[in-house]
């Protein structure tokens, strides 16, 4: 796998107190097209916190700190449903073509250490895999590969929604 196309994944988790006790949680993950300047990922934070706080307000008023690392570096991140890199490619079939190998790779990891695959979501069924076609990925650098019949319909939707525009 080539390491310059390989992006920072950040895990961002948090101590609070819950019946006395401090509890440190994972709160999430998130990859980034290159890795981020401190002021940066304070402003991540900020912006988690105020996702977490609206979310768990219970336990945000025991929360005691937040902290960052980059835990890994990898080609393609994993979302509910689906999967994201910073590479942008020529046409779907490089698109395509990466993300085979690095689901290959993963695969690989997962049986050597005995872990299911359950968390590549359907992943392995090329037959589910599209390139998602909204103009967000495309103005945040992104290409998103789908791989969920989820996502169907809203891609058909979208598809339909566009061509109106055109008309």
């Amino acid at each position: 796998m080539d390491k310059s196309k390989m992006f920072p994944v950040y895990q961002f988790s948090i101590t609070f107190k819950h019946k006395g006790k401090i509890k440190k949680a994972v709160y999430e993950e998130r990859m980034y097209p290159e890795e981020l300047m401190e002021e940066d990922a304070k402003d991540e934070m900020a912006s988690i916190m105020y996702s977490f706080e609206a979310k768990y307000l219970r336990i945000s008023k025991n929360f005691t700190q937040m902290e960052f690392d980059v835990v890994r570096w990898e080609e393609w991140h994993s979302e509910y449903s689906f999967h994201f890199t910073f590479q942008l490619f020529e046409d779907e079939k490089s698109a395509f073509d990466s993300f085979r190998a690095y689901l290959k790779e993963k695969v690989d990891e997962c049986r050597k250490s005995g872990t299911s695959t359950e968390c590549l979501k359907e992943a392995e069924d090329e037959a589910l895999w599209r390139l998602c076609p909204c103009d967000e990925c495309k103005e945040e650098g992104k290409t998103t590969l789908l791989h969920s019949s989820l996502y169907f319909e809203a891609i058909a939707a979208y598809q339909v929604s566009k061509a109106g525009e055109n008309e």
